[in-house]
């Protein structure tokens, strides 16, 4: 409930900066998406918070965005042109997929990532994934995403590596 929060966030994040030089600095904002559930556990995002967080957090800190929601189905080129409007500079993406933790925690998502927009990764000051609390189940869903990052399509990859996965299950 601070309407500061940006601002505070902002300090602690160019303290560790000026603590640590010349190391790349992730920041998880409190409103890490466009997800009103957000707010549910949060409380009221403060008006402005992505500007203020953009503007004055320093240059080389990069800000996790996880797309439309925490869990996005759908991310797109107006997507993250839409938070860097509001940030005023690029974001580094948070793909929650193929996470499988709290309330998903008895479903396994080893099918190849859909719903990402060609192009998507260059728009973006980095791509992350958040795999499944299963390692090996998530290599395939994994190998998608590598495939998507480089421009490959991603449903072949996935294909290749469910054939990895069986020789790992035989093993």
């Amino acid at each position: 409930d601070l309407e500061d929060l940006a601002s505070r966030q902002a300090e602690i994040v160019s303290d560790v900066v000026s603590w640590l030089p010349g190391v790349r600095v992730l920041v998880c904002p409190t409103y890490y998406s466009f997800d009103a559930v957000l707010e549910r556990f949060f409380g009221r995002m403060p008006v402005g918070y992505w500007r203020r967080l953009g503007s004055e957090l320093p240059s080389g800190a990069d800000i996790f965005w996880t797309g439309n929601r925490v869990c996005s189905e759908l991310i797109s080129a107006p997507d993250i042109e839409r938070i860097h409007s509001q940030l005023q500079r690029p974001v580094l993406l948070w793909d929650n997929y193929p996470v499988n933790d709290l309330a998903m925690a008895d479903r396994l998502f080893v099918g190849p990532v859909r719903g990402r927009q060609p192009g998507l990764v260059g728009a973006c000051s980095g791509y992350f994934s958040n795999p499944m609390v299963q390692p090996r189940a998530s290599k395939p869903a994994l190998s998608s995403i590598a495939a998507l990052t480089r421009g490959d399509d991603p449903e072949a990859a996935w294909g290749l590596d469910i054939g990895e996965l069986r020789v790992f299950a035989e093993a």
